[in-house]
């Protein structure tokens, strides 16, 4: 598809009029909406709202800003919004969810119980049972945290914030927010609680687990389609690393990127792969400076290790951090090949850290790391990756707490099956912690899930790999070969044949895990209309191709979406992220994507809190229709393509 320059001024010039009319539109809540804009109010120096967290983008030179109402000085839970600003101050988007008048919302504003106190009241309330809690520093300014020791309840220090919590329908209170890692669990549960009777208003699960033997039990243990064979010792591959010039020393026998399990390729033995962008002191550094501070699988991105005493045992690579262990890929309590299987763990996370980094998920925007060196945002915060996890099976999870404390990654067993060589699983678990840190999720039609399946898909991305070919997820950890259908209800391709999913699905599908893939199916689409039109670049990190092209895309689009996103919204961010970073180029390969899938410029997704309210449609924007309808038109490629509201019939 060859757009002319006209056209592609005048596509971009029409989008971001649609974008604007959409996005840029006040709701209706219980408080009318605020008559002032955001990017006014921002300028001004008040305590009429408070920044959350801004950024300026390492890829698309954007601002972002996000913020919160305030009533004096002291934030409104529940009125998230956000302000974007090109590189000229211009504001691009803007997302306004403040009130107007929002004191009059107010329904109480008392404290009737101290910070120590609320956190009692809500181990009662849980049945937790407290031991000596005290407090360790107590936050400046109304606005600041508190924090508490684990207090025998928490396996993490006790974070605790004041601050008004506004509900559509209900009013505005006072309330303390604090967080608590159960020590029986691994849920890590982020409360609200009413300051004046210490209850439970409501609470949000910062572990999200795949459950996938909850959701497919039926395929659990089935190993006759499994084609991989078992071997042990170090296989003599060659040497393969992404940074040929660096003078740091690392040496990992791996199922290396973007081999997916051991049924997808062999183990090779990669040197040096970190990139020096992102991990500029490489993976066993803290103090940033040159040498590295561990031997062992720990360092600036990730400490791995498996799961006993938190943390428990990691191997060491010794003085030369060479990672050459023997491997049984048939798990037994016998020969669990915990070097082997942290060590493929430990470079993994790695390898997000640091591919990611170069699609703007970086210090200043929260991505995970001990030292940010300097570059913005809250360090002390690299993942704890779990291996061989003994408190479930059959599963795998992520807790993102905010920036500033650790991520905790689960992998966990499947019968003879090791979880920690499942790495379209290891992504799938990562991609969470890239989308709750980049944007803030909720709600039914909320697509959490639909991003960590698509930033597995894109980094498991092979060479010779075509758009109708049949991609399952957690196909190994399930006891699948290759091409098994994985865990979802259809795997992912854009034969329609193989998966069908339009919109309308979510009206049928299990929230978050079912309609999460028929969200990443869409993305899985624009992948493949971009690669049709740029290619495939096998370059994961500074490549031109397609695939490059929509992971800068996704990334870019999380961070323009407003809060609480549904489909429409995050179509629509994705349209503007191109706007931003390609001058609209791309286009028409979104909305075609999108349009085949029922996500076309009619639909409407009604309110993200609900999945079965939207309407699908397959229609191009109508401005489309007033262009030359040559070849290389929108409309054009969309007719010859099923599209225009009709349903498609192929891929």
């Amino acid at each position: 598809m060859k757009l002319t320059n006209l056209l592609i001024v005048v596509l971009s010039l029409v989008s971001v009029q649609l974008i604007a009319q959409k996005t840029n539109e006040k709701k209706n809540y219980t408080g009318s909406p605020l008559n002032i804009s955001l990017e006014q109010l921002i300028q001004t120096n008040s305590n009429d709202y408070v920044i959350i967290s801004e950024h300026v983008s390492n890829l698309s030179g954007i601002h972002h800003i996000y913020l919160r109402q305030a009533i004096n000085g002291l934030e409104v839970y529940g009125t998230e919004s956000s302000v974007h600003k090109d590189q000229y101050g211009n504001v691009i988007l803007s997302h306004n969810k403040f009130i107007d008048d929002i004191q009059r919302t107010v329904k109480r504003s008392s404290v009737g119980l101290n910070a120590q106190q609320v956190i009692a009241s809500v181990a009662n309330q849980m049945g937790y049972q407290i031991s000596n809690l005290q407090q360790l520093s107590s936050g400046r300014g109304i606005n600041q945290k508190s924090l508490f020791n684990k207090g025998g309840i928490s396996s993490e220090e006790i974070p605790v914030k004041l601050m008004y919590y506004y509900r559509e329908g209900v009013g505005t209170i006072k309330v303390w927010e604090l967080s608590i890692a159960e020590l029986t669990s691994s849920d890590w549960w982020n409360f609200r609680v009413d300051a004046t009777t210490g209850q439970i208003i409501d609470k949000d699960n910062w572990t999200i687990s795949c459950n996938i033997l909850g959701d497919h039990e039926d395929h659990v243990h089935n190993y006759s389609n499994s084609n991989n064979t078992d071997f042990i010792g170090p296989l003599e591959e060659n040497m393969s690393g992404g940074n040929e010039n660096s003078m740091l020393v690392g040496n990992y026998r791996v199922y290396a990127m973007p081999v997916e399990t051991p049924n997808h390729g062999p183990r090779t033995l990669v040197s040096n792969p970190e990139d020096l962008t992102a991990s500029p002191f490489g993976w066993h550094d803290t103090n940033g400076a040159t040498g590295s501070e561990f031997t062992n699988t720990r360092g600036n991105n990730v400490f791995a290790y498996e799961d006993g005493d938190n943390p428990g045992y990691s191997p060491d690579g010794g003085g030369g951090l060479v990672f050459d262990f023997p491997i049984n890929t048939t798990y037994s309590a016998g020969d669990q090949s915990e070097d082997a299987a942290i060590t493929n763990l430990f470079y993994w996370n790695n390898i997000i850290h640091d591919v990611m980094y170069l699609y703007g998920f970086d210090e200043a925007s929260g991505n995970f790391q001990e030292n940010n060196y300097g570059n913005g945002g809250a360090g002390s915060d690299s993942v704890n990756a779990e291996a061989q996890d003994g408190s479930g099976t059959c599963n795998a999870n992520f807790s993102t707490p905010g920036d500033g404390s650790n991520p905790r990654m689960q992998m966990y067993v499947c019968g003879s099956r090791d979880g920690d060589l499942d790495n379209l699983v290891i992504i799938h678990e990562y991609g969470h912690g890239i989308s709750n840190r980049l944007s803030s999720l909720g709600g039914q039609e909320q697509m959490g899930e639909g991003w960590s399946d698509y930033y597995g898909l894109m980094f498991t991305m092979q060479s010779g790999d075509a758009a109708a070919d049949s991609r399952g997820v957690g196909t190994w950890l399930i006891g699948e070969g290759a091409n098994g259908p994985g865990i979802r209800t259809h795997p992912y391709s854009t034969n329609f044949g193989i998966n069908p999913h339009t919109y309308d699905d979510i009206k049928t599908e299990v929230a978050p895990h079912g309609v999460g893939s028929v969200w990443s199916m869409m993305l899985w689409e624009m992948t493949w209309e971009l690669i049709s039109d740029h290619g495939f670049d096998t370059d994961f990190y500074n490549g031109t191709g397609g695939n490059n092209i929509s992971l800068a895309l996704v990334t870019e689009g999380l961070k323009l979406q407003t809060s609480q996103p549904g489909f429409v919204d995050g179509r629509d961010a994705i349209l503007a992220a191109d706007q931003a970073l390609y001058g609209g180029a791309n286009q028409c390969a979104i909305w075609e994507a999108f349009a085949r899938r029922g996500l076309g410029f009619s639909a409407d997704q009604g309110s993200s809190s609900s999945k079965t309210d939207g309407t699908e449609a397959f229609d191009l924007p109508p401005t489309f229709s007033s262009l030359d309808t040559q070849d290389e038109v929108c409309l054009a490629d969309g007719i010859q393509n099923g599209l225009g509201g009709g349903n498609p019939t192929g891929g």
